[in-house]
């Protein structure tokens, strides 16, 4: 079973690297297939092979942040060299025309980007996101994420068992670089959430003032995207299934943690009741993504593989599993509905949903036991 967790992490982070070398590529080459079967085939074989050659820990721990500065560098690239009005990724512009609308007293969810996308996320996601509106520049909370990554990385560099893996497919991801120029922001979305559950697998949930704050942290942190009632319903159940919280803890727990996330909509509820009636996030997603009928399935599926979980290691998996499924799902009704070229080439589909679970999954596979070559040579 360990074995099969580990292939199959291994083989969502390559496809998603996959499917963006190549949609990305293929609009500036002819080769755009060749240069993405290349690396595809380059990441296998530094995987296959990763024990040929091992790295010390000092070594791993510069390799990764050197990795984080590189990032970091494309940052400041990206600032002085490429215009926001020149993207055609509206995920900064959904951004700043929902706090421009908010600054205006207006009603938020009516704002719409510079190419006419109406606001999804919910509104704890576009608080995270003003402060680097108001300094402006975006970039740096698109960089947020790779840097929590990197951090949690180099402290378990000691035990990392795919050191050579992780540091070349950091390195050569594709994504990252669309992510950091594009400003987009889905992996520090999803960093964060991981962050908030790599602290809760050792937090005392014996009543306290950090027992509340906790609580409403977690509440706010799902008012970013509700996708990640998936994760969540992973690792709470998982947590009463495996006797790891008391059935009351958890309930007093999860009731704060509703309050929270409620609170983030009193004041559109409060001050705009019969605009949001009209138009919210969760009209928004059933609306413009995939029908109501597959996110009931999504969660069906997480409460499934809750089951599964068995480690604390588990729920890290199965949390990057149950995201990398339901994108899987949402990319598969627009595929059949509409077809290849339209869904993937010409963007019907946001493959960046993708990346939601890439720190989950990163962060299981820097914990994992490693497989012989050999193993995986007959496999």
């Amino acid at each position: 079973m360990e074995s099969f967790k580990k292939y199959t992490t291994v083989f969502i982070l390559l496809f998603i690297n996959f499917i963006f070398t190549y949609k990305y590529t293929i609009r500036i080459t002819n080769l755009a297939g060749l240069l993405s079967l290349g690396l595809l085939t380059l990441q296998i074989a530094v995987y296959i092979f990763q024990e040929k050659k091992t790295i010390s820990k000092s070594n791993l721990k510069k390799g990764f942040l050197a990795i984080g500065v590189l990032w970091f560098l494309l940052v400041l690239i990206t600032h002085y060299k490429i215009a926001l009005e020149s993207l055609n990724v509206d995920r900064w512009s959904v951004i700043s025309s929902f706090i421009e609308e908010c600054l205006k007293g207006n009603y938020p969810y009516y704002a719409k980007s510079h190419s006419g996308s109406v606001p999804g996320p919910m509104p704890f996601y576009f608080l995270l996101a003003s402060p680097f509106y108001f300094i402006g520049e975006l970039a740096l909370f698109s960089y947020i994420g790779y840097a929590v990554i990197t951090v949690l990385l180099v402290k378990r560099s000691d035990n990392m068992k795919h050191a050579n893996f992780m540091l070349f497919y950091l390195l050569t991801s594709v994504y990252v670089l669309w992510e950091l120029v594009v400003r987009s922001n889905i992996f520090t979305n999803a960093a964060l959430i991981l962050l908030a559950f790599i602290y809760l697998e050792d937090f005392d949930f014996r009543y306290s003032w950090k027992f509340w704050l906790m609580a409403f942290l977690t509440g706010f942190m799902l008012s970013t995207r509700s996708v990640f009632i998936l994760p969540y319903t992973i690792f709470f159940l998982s947590y009463l299934l495996n006797k790891k919280v008391k059935f009351s803890k958890l309930v007093q727990f999860l009731l704060l943690a509703v309050a929270g996330f409620s609170l983030t909509f009193l004041p559109l509820v409060t001050f705009f009741k019969e605009d949001f009636l009209k138009i919210n996030p969760f009209i928004v997603e059933s609306t413009f993504l995939i029908p109501m009928g597959y996110t009931v399935f999504f969660i069906v599926l997480a409460l499934g593989l809750s089951f599964l979980v068995k480690s604390s290691e588990d729920r890290f998996f199965y949390s990057g599993l149950s995201l990398f499924l339901s994108i899987l799902i949402y990319s598969i009704y627009h595929l059949v509905k509409v077809g290849f070229q339209a869904a993937y080439i010409d963007s019907l589909i946001d493959i960046s949903y993708f990346i939601l679970c890439v720190p989950f999954l990163i962060y299981y596979l820097s914990g994992a036991k490693s497989v012989s070559a050999a193993k995986i040579s007959k496999s």
